[in-house]
């Protein structure tokens, strides 16, 4: 079977349902952009970074060695970057420049525990054998 094609994406973290809970010290926000599978998985990735900077936020890009390909495959995005050259640009800026170029938004808004939540508090009230609340309780697969 051939491999599928990656496609442009970005996720941005300040608006995924784990951003309270897996924040990095000193991040204030932060966009990861990259090629990505439709199924899960990348072939690189990095992220802009927005943090305190003499009393103001600036965006910082950071990235792994093992990316430097895919920052060079995205010349479109780093001339629509220099629209921004010398100013503080913000995640919605960088988010809507890269709708503006075509980018897939694949950042995951909703928790895949909802349901489980939902079907847990139901459980509560009725009788479940431990095998049906075992499969209610576990978290879903990861891809």
């Amino acid at each position: 079977m051939p491999k599928q094609k990656p496609f442009k994406g970005f996720n941005h973290f300040n608006q995924a349902w784990y951003a309270s809970a897996s924040r990095l010290p000193g991040e204030l926000d932060r966009v990861t952009i990259g090629w990505y599978y439709k199924g899960g998985g990348c072939d690189g990735e990095f992220s802009m970074v927005w943090e305190l900077l003499g009393g103001k936020v600036a965006p910082r890009l950071c990235m792994y060695s093992d990316s430097w390909g895919c920052f060079e495959s995205m010349r479109e995005l780093f001339d629509g970057l220099r629209l921004f050259d010398d100013t503080d640009m913000t995640p919605a800026q960088l988010c809507g420049l890269l709708v503006n170029l075509g980018y897939y938004d694949v950042t995951a808004r909703e928790s895949p525990y909802q349901d489980k939540r939902s079907e847990l508090a139901k459980s509560a009230k009725a009788k479940l054998t431990p095998e049906e609340y075992a499969a209610i309780a576990s978290p879903p697969p990861t891809r």
